[in-house]
Protein backbone atom coordinates (compact mmCIF):
# COMPACT_ATOMS: atom_id res chain seq x y z
CA UNK A 1 0.00 0.00 0.00
CA UNK A 2 1.40 3.38 -0.96
CA UNK A 3 0.34 5.79 1.72
CA UNK A 4 1.15 9.03 -0.09
CA UNK A 5 0.65 9.80 -3.76
CA UNK A 6 2.25 13.19 -3.85
CA UNK A 7 5.76 14.43 -4.48
CA UNK A 8 6.01 16.67 -1.44
CA UNK A 9 4.09 17.15 1.75
CA UNK A 10 4.13 17.96 5.43
CA UNK A 11 2.52 15.94 8.18
CA UNK A 12 1.87 17.80 11.42
CA UNK A 13 0.85 14.97 13.74
CA UNK A 14 1.85 11.40 14.50
CA UNK A 15 1.30 9.02 11.62
CA UNK A 16 0.25 5.45 12.37
CA UNK A 17 0.24 3.54 9.07
CA UNK A 18 -1.48 0.23 8.39
CA UNK A 19 1.02 -0.88 5.74
CA UNK A 20 3.78 1.43 4.58
CA UNK A 21 4.94 5.00 4.72
CA UNK A 22 6.14 5.61 1.19
CA UNK A 23 6.61 9.21 0.09
CA UNK A 24 6.39 8.26 -3.59
CA UNK A 25 4.25 9.77 -6.28
CA UNK A 26 3.03 7.22 -8.80
CA UNK A 27 4.48 7.95 -12.21
CA UNK A 28 7.20 10.26 -10.95
CA UNK A 29 10.92 9.62 -10.88
CA UNK A 30 11.70 10.53 -7.28
CA UNK A 31 12.50 13.96 -5.91
CA UNK A 32 10.36 15.87 -3.47
CA UNK A 33 10.19 16.28 0.28
CA UNK A 34 8.25 14.42 2.99
CA UNK A 35 8.24 16.08 6.41
CA UNK A 36 6.56 14.57 9.46
CA UNK A 37 6.29 16.75 12.57
CA UNK A 38 5.62 13.84 14.87
CA UNK A 39 6.18 10.11 15.07
CA UNK A 40 5.80 7.72 12.15
CA UNK A 41 4.94 4.08 12.85
CA UNK A 42 4.42 1.65 10.00
CA UNK A 43 5.20 -1.79 8.65
CA UNK A 44 7.66 -0.44 6.07
CA UNK A 45 9.16 2.90 5.11
CA UNK A 46 10.57 3.52 1.64
CA UNK A 47 12.38 6.69 0.56
CA UNK A 48 13.02 7.46 -3.13
CA UNK A 49 15.62 8.77 -5.57
CA UNK A 50 16.51 12.40 -4.80
CA UNK A 51 13.92 12.64 -2.02
CA UNK A 52 14.33 14.24 1.39
CA UNK A 53 12.43 12.55 4.21
CA UNK A 54 12.61 14.35 7.56
CA UNK A 55 10.85 12.99 10.62
CA UNK A 56 10.77 15.24 13.68
CA UNK A 57 10.10 12.36 16.03
CA UNK A 58 10.53 8.59 15.96
CA UNK A 59 10.43 6.29 12.94
CA UNK A 60 9.28 2.82 13.96
CA UNK A 61 8.92 0.43 11.01
CA UNK A 62 8.05 -3.04 12.28
CA UNK A 63 9.51 -4.82 9.24
CA UNK A 64 11.63 -2.70 6.95
CA UNK A 65 13.22 0.68 6.21
CA UNK A 66 14.51 1.18 2.66
CA UNK A 67 16.82 4.17 2.40
CA UNK A 68 19.30 3.26 -0.32
CA UNK A 69 18.58 5.75 -3.09
CA UNK A 70 21.21 8.09 -4.48
CA UNK A 71 20.76 11.80 -3.79
CA UNK A 72 18.24 11.03 -1.05
CA UNK A 73 18.22 11.80 2.65
CA UNK A 74 16.47 10.25 5.63
CA UNK A 75 16.76 12.23 8.87
CA UNK A 76 15.05 11.18 12.11
CA UNK A 77 15.33 13.57 15.07
CA UNK A 78 14.63 10.86 17.66
CA UNK A 79 14.81 7.07 17.36
CA UNK A 80 14.82 4.81 14.31
CA UNK A 81 13.71 1.26 15.07
CA UNK A 82 13.19 -1.50 12.54
CA UNK A 83 13.66 -5.18 12.03
CA UNK A 84 15.54 -4.70 8.72
CA UNK A 85 17.37 -1.59 7.46
CA UNK A 86 18.28 -1.62 3.76
CA UNK A 87 20.59 1.30 3.12
CA UNK A 88 23.22 -0.30 0.89
CA UNK A 89 25.58 2.70 0.61
CA UNK A 90 23.20 5.51 1.65
CA UNK A 91 22.83 6.06 5.39
CA UNK A 92 20.12 7.54 7.57
CA UNK A 93 20.93 10.24 10.14
CA UNK A 94 19.44 9.76 13.59
CA UNK A 95 19.58 12.01 16.66
CA UNK A 96 18.39 9.32 19.08
CA UNK A 97 18.87 5.57 19.12
CA UNK A 98 19.11 3.50 15.94
CA UNK A 99 18.00 -0.09 16.52
CA UNK A 100 18.21 -2.43 13.55
CA UNK A 101 18.26 -6.19 14.07
CA UNK A 102 19.13 -7.02 10.46
CA UNK A 103 20.22 -5.05 7.46
CA UNK A 104 22.68 -3.93 4.87
CA UNK A 105 23.84 -0.41 5.53
CA UNK A 106 24.16 1.83 8.55
CA UNK A 107 22.92 4.94 10.32
CA UNK A 108 24.96 7.90 11.48
CA UNK A 109 24.29 10.25 14.37
CA UNK A 110 23.22 13.75 13.32
CA UNK A 111 26.38 15.86 13.43
CA UNK A 112 28.74 12.91 12.98
CA UNK A 113 32.43 13.71 12.54
CA UNK A 114 33.91 10.37 11.52
CA UNK A 115 31.55 8.18 9.51
CA UNK A 116 33.60 4.99 9.85
CA UNK A 117 33.92 5.38 13.61
CA UNK A 118 30.40 6.71 14.30
CA UNK A 119 28.45 4.26 12.11
CA UNK A 120 25.57 2.44 13.81
CA UNK A 121 25.21 -0.96 12.19
CA UNK A 122 22.54 -3.66 12.40
CA UNK A 123 23.10 -6.30 15.08
CA UNK A 124 23.43 -9.05 12.46
CA UNK A 125 25.92 -8.90 9.59
CA UNK A 126 24.86 -8.19 6.00
CA UNK A 127 25.29 -11.78 4.78
CA UNK A 128 23.07 -13.20 7.54
CA UNK A 129 20.56 -10.40 7.00
CA UNK A 130 20.29 -10.69 3.23
CA UNK A 131 19.66 -14.45 3.53
CA UNK A 132 16.36 -13.62 5.30
CA UNK A 133 14.86 -11.80 2.33
CA UNK A 134 12.56 -13.42 -0.24
CA UNK A 135 14.31 -11.54 -3.06
CA UNK A 136 17.10 -12.80 -5.26
CA UNK A 137 20.06 -10.57 -4.51
CA UNK A 138 21.54 -9.78 -7.89
CA UNK A 139 23.93 -7.24 -6.45
CA UNK A 140 21.96 -4.08 -7.11
CA UNK A 141 18.50 -2.56 -7.09
CA UNK A 142 16.72 -5.22 -5.03
CA UNK A 143 14.78 -2.34 -3.49
CA UNK A 144 12.42 -2.47 -6.49
CA UNK A 145 11.59 -6.09 -5.79
CA UNK A 146 11.13 -5.35 -2.07
CA UNK A 147 8.77 -2.45 -2.80
CA UNK A 148 6.78 -4.51 -5.33
CA UNK A 149 6.35 -7.30 -2.77
CA UNK A 150 5.20 -4.82 -0.12
CA UNK A 151 2.67 -3.24 -2.49
CA UNK A 152 1.29 -6.67 -3.42
CA UNK A 153 1.08 -7.82 0.20
CA UNK A 154 3.67 -10.54 -0.36
CA UNK A 155 6.17 -11.47 2.35
CA UNK A 156 9.62 -9.90 2.19
CA UNK A 157 11.06 -12.32 4.76
CA UNK A 158 11.37 -16.08 4.53
CA UNK A 159 8.90 -17.81 6.88
CA UNK A 160 11.36 -19.24 9.42
CA UNK A 161 13.14 -15.89 9.79
CA UNK A 162 10.61 -14.15 12.06
CA UNK A 163 12.32 -13.32 15.35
Amino acid sequence: MVLHRFGSGTLTRSLPCRASATPHAKGFDGNGVFIALGNVSCRASNNDWGKVTAIDGNLVASDLVISCYEDSTLVVTRDLKTRFFYGRDIWAEVDGVAEMEYGKGYCLPIGYRNAAQDAIRPRQDAETSMALLTVAESGALIEYELVDKLKQGQPVFKQASRS
